[in-house]
């Protein structure tokens, strides 16, 4: 019976042990399991970290690339809105020649139709004054041949009242009178 104080002391024990290993394992576990939460939170804020860097780097170079393309993409707008802005003045400077030009002819045209209005109202005007004095010197030589025709009228009237021409030949008195009518005159008187 020695032995059973033995066994029973070694089954104690090795309860004891494995207790007590059991109590290591699961205070080492827990150990274990901090530590991989510290580690998993430690590399995490290293990887926030450098994550953090790298946007913060990606946003600066991003921001240099965007100047850098707005600055370029801007450069060549202003480039092909002066080089447009240029040709655009240029075809209106051209068009703008090209109606002055037609403006400048037309201009001529009508200065030279005006001369030549100018000239047919002189010529008009010389020419009315020609006819308007012809016209005059007809009205006179009307005038004097209707005073002429008068004179003669009366004169044949008084002849014709005459007894004394009526029997001396009338009728070449009267051809006489149609003749010259100076004659008439000196014939009655």
């Amino acid at each position: 019976m020695e032995w059973i104080p033995l066994l029973i002391a070694f089954i104690v024990g090795c309860g004891l042990g494995i207790l007590v290993a059991l109590i290591l394992r699961l205070i080492q576990s827990k150990t274990a399991k901090e530590l991989a939460d510290e580690l998993y939170r430690e590399s995490e804020n290293q990887r926030q970290q450098s994550l953090d860097l790298i946007l913060e780097n990606l946003k600066a170079n991003f921001g240099n690339l965007s100047l850098t393309a707005l600055s370029k993409s801007t450069e060549e707008f202003l480039k092909l809105a002066k080089s447009r802005l240029d040709s655009e003045r240029e075809t209106s400077a051209q068009e703008l020649d090209k109606k002055k030009s037609l403006i400048d002819q037309q201009l001529f045209r009508m200065t030279e139709e005006l001369q030549g209005v100018s000239k047919f109202m002189k010529e008009f005007e010389k020419d009315r004054t020609e006819k308007y004095s012809a016209l005059a010197d007809h009205l006179k030589t009307a005038g004097e041949q209707t005073a002429a025709l008068m004179q003669t009228t009366n004169m044949l009237k008084e002849a014709l009242a005459s007894s004394k021409i009526r029997g001396n030949g009338a009728n070449e008195w009267l051809k006489m009178c149609f003749d010259s009518p100076v004659s008439l005159k000196r014939s009655i008187t």
